[in-house]
């Protein structure tokens, strides 16, 4: 839901990982990724943007289109990753 200029590979990613959800450690690392990815790709400031951001937005806990497991039907919450997928049907 965000500009994603030249770095939308950093995005896709990192949409991507909060589609399945997972643990709180498992959000925490993708959104570390996301702000690397972002960084390497020339951008530092944007990526401390969009970093605390998700870390503020990105909770399982509120019925938004961006949560963290927002593929899964809310409230899912954090959970340990798992070899299932989401049945809500959206797609990552």
């Amino acid at each position: 839901m965000a500009p994603d200029a030249d770095f939308g590979d950093c995005c896709d990613r990192h949409d991507a990982r909060y589609w399945s959800g997972g643990s709180a450690a498992q959000r925490l690392r993708a959104d570390q990724a996301l702000r690397a990815c972002i960084t390497n790709a020339g951008h530092p400031f944007t990526a401390g943007l969009y970093y605390y951001a998700v870390r503020a937005g990105g909770t399982p806990h509120l019925p938004t289109r961006w949560r963290w497991g927002f593929g899964w039907d809310y409230p899912r919450g954090y959970t340990e990753q798992s070899e299932e997928l989401p049945d809500s049907g959206t797609e990552p």
